[in-house]
């Protein structure tokens, strides 16, 4: 996933005023949810906001520019952020709202307004968010992060990852660690700042270079300027090096750019060394390019009054300003001294402390760099691929021709219509003085002014009718130069399909085979479609994973570009090349890559050229090679016995059955841990806890996920042994049809005393690490409606109390007995971990926990049914029944019939009713909690669309209002009102409401409804 900020250019240069803060978020709101109006091809597929308390679009943008213009000192309080996940990754409506809570939460923003969008315009789904910084209570912008808020992006994006699995982009700046907090990348590696790879161009560069395919200036400065600053030893060594490169070192104010041909890049932004003050530290005082050297010059002391025509070069010194030395040169008084004149002045290049005297401009608009003086540059192409040079060539040429012929016009027409006004104006002006300078107008004042009124109106329905005419006139030259298509889209539009493909994953591309020779050979030899592994064959030759939906290689006819490093697909792509041009084949790329092609292609009997192996790689490989024969033996084996009469009627003798394999001591563990849990499932999660925290589902097949059997974990476990050898963490998950496996995590040994001490009866405990301990408790589900959330119940109470108090789930991993915790803290000091260990295993129900389930389902039931209009609804699982209660409940509900009632016409505001409940509940000495909770299940029965709302936020923030220095005024007004409400209540009266937010002057006129 990536995070970017989309930059408003345009906030710096207008004022604070309320119209331009209000233009900005209907634009950016209105694109948002209805981005068709811009691209054709682009959709929202999803989106919602929060933070808002009346409903619908309109209303919901009119709250965020009320909120925004209210900040009078901020000129933009409205960002605009964008998350875009990878290519096959498609987020769910339950996975986007978790993300938006998970990028509020990390910028501290929570309880802001916020609108969020799904855009699906390309292969990459992108989520849109726009949030207001303006706090809803304080009324002032917040400053996310001290100002560095991409940096809390980062960190979101690293979140939402490891929170929803997705996979983690190659160079992310943050990464989450095992102990749950976040960290950065060169921290993690060991690295320093100063050791980080070199600095890249800025987003807004990067952008254009993947659009065009061009190399920026910022990226040539990188390349070339960077090592020359960083070996150079002096300024003129410096400077001599960037002329060689076409480019120059030049101080501007208090800093320094660099200049590449005659564009500048700030010397900070090529590279962090070098930086003015930093190289000055390194080098000594700024010295500049000395573009000839000082030469020594004379000068006569003879003074002359005046200058005469036998001596016009004469001059007087004592009139010679302090700056006049060069004019002393151009009086003739300076001679060199091999004219042996009197030496006595020093003659100084000035042009290196000032301005360069005539200084090449580049013509604007001009695409190539190119001076003309040979101190220029032409665009090169950012692409390292030989197969698209030729295409890009013709692109940039055509593009550039585009946009020359675009300026052209534009000039043209500018200048038409330039001259078209200059004409309209003097021939106004004409007619003007026509009018008012053949008549007499004196004592005619009122004849004047309608005469004056008349021509003026004339003459602006002329300017008028000009205007709109230059106008379409505008808008038809824009519509016929349009937009140049980007690299990618040109080559799709020349039916260059395979180049196309090449340039959208050249990131990706881990190298190339070819036919051994170079020789295309017989590309139709054979016909090859690839394993179940390899899902779709795209029209375009890409091939594509089943497995993330990513791409594994693509067939570009003479070569196969390989994207991707995996053993399967790297074996797809060879036996496609062994179909195409037979067994010889040449490997091009990385030595990692070719060493594992190489390893690959000669396991299966390929003659691979390109890698020259070791002698220990050819060792390991002949061992492979063996035990190959082996196995192929033994399959010829199996199947030969068979065949046992027809080898009795020949007279052979039989052959000796193998051997079965000793059962692994996981597998006899996991038999004993099976039968104390007796699931009827269990899923099997693997987890790399050191470079990428990998996770993926052993038995996830085709994005769906439902446990192995027995049978299958006994088939299973040598593979998850050798996950485990090579650095994985191994859980087990069960599932069942009619039972809860409630885990207790994170236990210590008195918990766990503790635990079984006050009857909970589990059926295994895990010990998960030294100390540290899991106990899993079987109980049968009760079959009712709610099973799921009383399960969630039930994990949550227990946990709260004995174990991890974060745990809520009921489906759940946990360690797997008999394998190794292999957390980076738990490595002993020879460099072994230890095992888990299943210390207990009894197949038994607990009674304790079932006739828990059967009070919290009781109640789920009894609120369900206590709706007004008793209709079902399920509670949600974090709301502490206890707080829930039917009194909590029903009080909510009489206060919002009474409130109901005396509405007087007009439009219902539900959102209002619910803010004055809550007013009227804390008034009666409801707690915030019950509030919340009496809201949750009450609210969404007054609406006729209840899944118009996320109603755990809302809750939350309605019954936040009522305690909130607005609130605290509330209560104020309508203390007098208490008993009513008690007695409409129907329960005894209760303590006083506790204001905290003493202070707060009461500035309201009437009652505030919403929160």
């Amino acid at each position: 996933m990536i995070g970017k900020k989309v930059v408003n250019k345009k906030s710096k240069d207008h004022s604070r005023s309320a119209s331009h803060k209000k233009q900005r978020i209907i634009n950016l709101v209105t694109y948002m949810f209805n981005p068709e109006g811009k691209n054709k091809n682009e959709k929202c597929t999803y989106g919602g906001g929060y933070g808002f308390v009346t409903e619908g679009l309109k209303s919901s943008m009119a709250e965020m520019i009320a909120l925004a213009t209210d900040a009078v000192r901020s000129n933009d309080p409205v960002n605009h952020y964008v998350l875009s996940w990878r290519e096959g990754e498609k987020p769910t409506a339950t996975q986007v709202d978790e993300a938006v809570n998970i990028f509020l939460n990390e910028l501290n923003l929570t309880g802001h307004q916020i609108f969020y969008a799904l855009h699906a315009d390309t292969d990459n789904y992108h989520l849109h968010l726009a949030v207001n910084r303006v706090h809803p209570d304080t009324g002032k912008p917040v400053e996310i992060n001290k100002g560095f808020d991409i940096e809390a992006v980062h960190k979101a994006v690293a979140r939402i990852e490891h929170a929803q699995g997705w996979q983690r982009e190659k160079h992310g700046r943050y990464q989450f660690l095992e102990n749950g907090e976040l960290g950065r990348e060169h921290l993690k590696s060991g690295k320093s700042q100063d050791q980080e790879e070199p600095r890249k161009p800025t987003q807004r560069r990067r952008d254009m270079e993947i659009r065009t395919g061009e190399k920026s200036i910022e990226r040539i400065a990188i390349e070339e300027a960077a090592p020359i600053i960083k070996q150079a030893k002096t300024w003129q060594e410096l400077h001599s090096g960037l002329s060689e490169k076409g480019m120059r070192y030049e101080r501007t104010g208090s800093g320094a750019m660099i200049y590449v041909g005659d564009i500048a890049v700030k010397a900070s932004n090529v590279d962090r060394n070098a930086s003015l003050p930093k190289l000055q530290k390194r080098l000594g005082i700024y010295e500049p390019p000395q573009e000839k050297p000082n030469v020594y010059l004379e000068h006569t002391i003879d003074r002359t009054e005046s200058a005469t025509e036998e001596e016009p070069d004469s001059f007087n010194i004592d009139n010679l300003s302090e700056n006049g030395l060069r004019k002393l040169s151009e009086c003739g008084l300076a001679r060199n001294p091999e004219n042996k004149t009197t030496p006595r002045v020093l003659s100084l290049d000035a042009r290196a402390y000032r301005r360069r005297i005539d200084p090449v401009r580049r013509e604007p608009g001009s695409i190539y760099r190119d001076n003309g003086d040979g101190t220029g540059r032409r665009s090169e192409p950012l692409n390292s691929l030989p197969e698209l040079d030729l295409d890009w060539d013709t692109y940039i040429t055509g593009r550039n021709a585009h946009y020359a012929d675009k300026k052209q016009a534009y000039e043209e027409l500018k200048k038409k219509h330039d001259e078209e006004r200059n004409q309209l104006s003097s021939e106004q002006k004409k007619q003007r003085d026509e009018v008012f300078n053949a008549v007499e107008w004196k004592g005619k004042g009122l004849l004047l002014c309608a005469m004056r009124s008349a021509i003026a109106g004339r003459q602006d329905s002329q300017k008028t009718e000009l205007k709109y005419r230059q106008k379409k006139e505008r808008e038809q030259l824009r519509s016929r130069f349009g937009q140049y298509p980007d690299f990618e889209t040109w080559l799709r539009n020349n039916v260059k399909i395979q180049h196309a493909e090449m340039w959208r994953y050249r990131v990706s591309i881990i190298g190339c085979l070819r036919l051994s020779g170079g020789d295309s050979g017989d590309k139709n030899k054979k016909t090859y479609e690839p394993s179940k592994i390899i899902q779709d064959k795209a029209g375009n030759g890409v091939y594509v994973w089943s497995k993330y939906d990513a791409p594994a290689f693509i067939d570009n006819g003479d070569t196969i570009s390989v994207l991707s490093n995996n053993d399967t697909a790297i074996i797809e792509a060879l036996k496609l090349s062994q179909a195409k041009w037979g067994d010889n084949i040449e490997v091009e790329g990385s030595e990692s890559f070719r060493r594992q092609a190489w390893r690959l292609g000669t396991l299966m009997g390929l003659k691979i050229e390109g890698y020259k192996p070791t002698l220990d790689e050819l060792r390991e490989l002949q061992a492979k090679l063996q035990e190959q024969e082996q196995a192929e033996m033994g399959q010829a084996m199996r199947i030969e016995s068979t065949k046992s009469g027809d080898r009795k009627q020949s007279g052979q003798l039989p052959i000796p059955q193998p051997v079965p394999p000793v059962q692994l001591d996981q597998f006899i563990q996991f038999k004993k841990y099976h039968e104390a849990v007796n699931a009827d499932r269990y899923r099997v999660t693997c987890i790399h806890m050191f470079d990428t925290k990998k996770t993926f589902i052993l038995d996830k097949r085709n994005g769906e996920t439902k446990g192995f059997t027995t049978e299958e974990i006994e088939k299973r476990t040598q593979e998850m042994q050798r996950l485990q050898s090579r650095g994985e963490n191994i859980y087990y998950t069960p599932l069942s049809t009619g039972k809860h496996h409630i885990l207790i995590d994170d236990m210590n040994r008195l918990k766990l005393e503790k635990l079984i001490s006050d009857g909970y009866k589990p059926a295994v405990v895990i010990e998960s690490s030294p100390g540290n301990y899991q106990a899993v408790i079987t109980i049968p589900k009760l079959g009712t409606a709610h099973d799921k959330d009383v399960g969630n119940r039930l994990v949550e109470c227990i946990n709260k109390e004995y174990g991890d108090p974060k745990l809520s789930g009921c489906i759940h991993p946990h360690r797997a007995p008999g394998y190794q915790n292999r957390k980076p803290k738990h490595q002993r000091e020879d460099g072994s971990y230890p095992e888990v260990k299943l210390l207990k295993a009894e197949r038994r129900e607990c009674a304790k926990t079932f006739t828990l389930s059967i009070q919290i389902d009781a109640e789920y039931q009894r609120l369900a049914n206590e709706g007004p209009q008793h209709r079902e609804h399920t509670p949600r699982a974090a709301v502490d029944v206890a707080v829930a209660t039917g009194s909590t409940l029903d009080a909510c509900q009489r206060h919002s019939q009474d409130v109901l009632q005396r509405q007087r016409g007009g439009q219902i505001d539900f959102s209002r009713v619910d803010a004055m409940v809550a007013v009227r509940m804390r008034v009666t000495g409801h707690s915030q909690a019950d509030i919340e909770a009496a809201l949750r299940q009450s609210a969404p029965a007054l609406r006729e669309n209840p899944e118009s709302h996320n109603w755990d936020d809302y809750s939350r923030r309605t019954a936040a209002y009522a305690f909130s220095a607005k609130g605290d005024i509330e209560v104020k007004k309508y203390i007098k009102y208490k008993q009513q409400w008690l007695e409409l209540e129907a329960q005894a009266p209760v303590e006083e409401p506790v204001f905290e937010h003493e202070g707060t002057q009461d500035k309201d006129d009437g009652p505030y409804f919403g929160p």
